[in-house]
């Protein structure tokens, strides 16, 4: 995938990336790649819930919207 095209071109001199510490876990055990800490702004994200209003919502569902308001 994408993650992987970029950790590709950074292990070879590339350039950088900012990248989860989830994508590249096993490349930070290897030593292939390492991470800086770089002060960065809190990254904030609009979410918007989208069904069909004609359908039923299950009660597992509405749980989760509910969890997630």
């Amino acid at each position: 995938g994408n993650s992987e095209a970029i950790k590709h071109a950074v292990r070879h001199g590339l350039g950088i990336s900012c990248l989860s510490r989830r994508v590249i876990a096993e490349q930070l055990q290897a030593g292939t790649l390492g991470e800086v800490a770089v002060p960065l702004p809190r990254l904030v994200r609009t979410l918007w819930r989208v069904h069909h209003r004609q359908k039923h919502l299950s009660n597992a569902l509405q749980r989760f919207l509910s969890y997630c308001e």
